[in-house]
């Protein structure tokens, strides 16, 4: 249909049922399919024995949904590109300064599936209203905060009230549509929003923070959390609730947030450049500490959080383990390489945020190749995306002080695509050896797995690359600066974590059956 007539037709559209005449976005459907999976959400209402049937919402509804999730889920290319804005405006070390991004993303992958499990318990809709509602109420704050310590702990009220909305909305957004092909088409419609998001998010960020400040960033989720909140209020039916066991497994999302908070907070001491060797040493040693008391509190817990069949799965452990060493190599290459932009080589937000389209486009690429490439196995596309993200993060290893962005550019966008790749293949090759009842569990774990991976990486790389013996100060005086030298110094780092990623995938492959190559 010509550009033309979807203008016109666009109000009788927002009136009705979601449908799509043809199916011009039906490739993402199987992306989306598995993304929906990945959030630790399920339908709450597929579980039951005799599910409700889905609500009769038009698709303004659906889209609201979609819009809920995507601002909700940590704002990583957003805030990226702000952060030496707001480094300079709040006086922060590069180490205090990762905890802007890594606080969030740390809640948020700690809380999900107890965020998940609440829905299902209290209700969807109760709980997605709440959590928006405490979503954009830190938002607020943390576009207030004058302070580090009160941007931060705002920021992390954020990750907890998201790791709430996120997987809620997402379980209505599926109670939206009928089943079969309407849902299909929802579901699609919430992957392109998605993608987009990434792929904008840099250039908005970056737009925001040069032109009214990074403020601005923070401040734009409170009106669009607001209206989503005040429009769904009256619009959203609430879902029957979960009948039996009322059981959160906060004790187990607790300690497993905090273990890996200790192990964060003792990569990010390495970027002080006194003795801190007894600090450390003391959290790796609560680290593991925290790690035992997890594993004791899921085992006499009513519904663990993480059962121990899935644990007990080498092939499930194994791509668990490889996706937090992957996602830990991404988040933390694309927050080194936003400083060393703008503190070394002088770019402006915006111009940054542009830059940083061309690791987006590698991201959509990525997955449409993982979900449609059916002549290579599932276990080559696994390995494969492990081995383009290995090639990404060798081309940052040799950048130099003449023309550095031809092979920054080539770098990210390898790093880019193949972390998509592998990602999309492992939730599809992990959620094929589980059974049935276990699905959304298995890819929960997954998810969670790349968001703590993000949170650790973003503090290991800015950790090694403010540790150079070549850091010098930044060009606004604040803080340490990242060289061409300090940066492959970073980047030594992240080729060593992902040499062990292809390790690990490599027992992931000989875990995996055959069979699972049909997926």
């Amino acid at each position: 249909m010509p550009l033309s007539q979807w203008a016109t037709r666009m109000p009788m559209f927002l009136k009705r049922p979601l449908r799509f005449p043809g199916r011009p976005l039906g490739e993402l459907r199987g992306i989306w399919r598995h993304a929906s999976r990945d959030l630790g959400a399920e339908d709450c209402c597929a579980r039951r024995q005799h599910p409700c049937p889905a609500m009769p919402a038009p698709a303004a509804i659906a889209l609201g949904l979609a819009t809920a999730q995507l601002i909700v889920v940590p704002d990583t290319p957003l805030m990226a590109v702000a952060l030496p804005s707001i480094q300079h405006s709040l006086s922060l070390s590069a180490t205090s300064l990762q905890w802007v991004l890594t606080a969030p993303t740390l809640a948020f992958g700690g809380f999900l599936v107890a965020g998940g499990r609440a829905g299902d318990i209290y209700g969807c809709r109760r709980v997605y209203l709440a959590c928006m509602t405490a979503f954009a109420g830190s938002s607020l704050a943390a576009s207030a905060a004058n302070t580090g310590a009160l941007l931060i702990a705002a920021r992390a009220v954020e990750g907890v009230s998201g790791a709430g909305a996120a997987p809620t909305a997402l379980a209505l957004l599926i109670r939206s549509a009928p089943c079969g092909s309407a849902r299909q088409e929802t579901l699609a419609l919430n992957g392109v929003l998605v993608a987009c998001g990434i792929v904008a998010g840099w250039v908005i960020g970056g737009a925001l923070t040069t032109w009214l400040g990074w403020r601005f960033v923070l401040l734009v989720n409170v009106p669009i959390a607001g209206i989503l909140v005040a429009f769904e209020f009256s619009e959203l039916p609430e879902a029957s609730r979960e009948d039996g066991i009322r059981s959160i497994d906060l004790a187990g999302a607790a300690s497993l947030t905090t273990a890996f908070l200790c192990l964060i907070f003792a990569t990010a001491l390495v970027g002080i450049h006194h003795d801190v060797r007894q600090p450390v040493l003391g959290l790796l040693c609560g680290f593991g500490l925290l790690l035992v008391l997890f594993v004791i509190i899921e085992r006499r817990a009513v519904v663990p959080l993480v059962p121990g069949r899935l644990l007990a799965n080498p092939a499930v452990a194994a791509t668990a383990t490889m996706q937090f060493l992957s996602s830990s190599v991404t988040a933390g290459v694309l927050i080194t390489v936003t400083l060393y932009l703008q503190h070394t080589l002088g770019y402006s937000p915006l111009h940054a945020g542009v830059i940083f389209l061309v690791p987006g486009v590698g991201f959509i690429l990525g997955g449409l190749l993982a979900m449609h490439t059916v002549r290579i196995s599932l276990r080559g596309r696994q390995g494969g995306g492990i081995a383009l993200q290995l090639a990404g993060t060798a081309m940052l290893w040799t950048v130099g002080k003449a023309h550095p962005i031809g092979p920054i550019l080539l770098g990210l966008w390898f790093v880019g695509f193949g972390t998509m790749v592998s990602l999309v293949a492992s939730t599809t090759a992990i959620t094929s050896v589980v059974a049935d009842g276990d699905l959304g569990l298995a890819a929960g774990l997954v998810n969670t797995a790349v968001e703590l991976g993000s949170a650790f990486g973003i503090a290991l790389l800015v950790a090694l690359a403010t540790t150079s013996g070549s850091a010098i100060r930044g060009r606004h005086g604040v803080g340490a600066s990242i060289t061409p030298g300090s940066l492959s110094h970073a980047m030594v780092g992240a080729v060593s974590i992902m040499v062990i990623a292809s390790m690990l995938s490599l027992v992931a492959r000989l875990r995996l059956s055959p069979s699972t190559d049909r997926h």
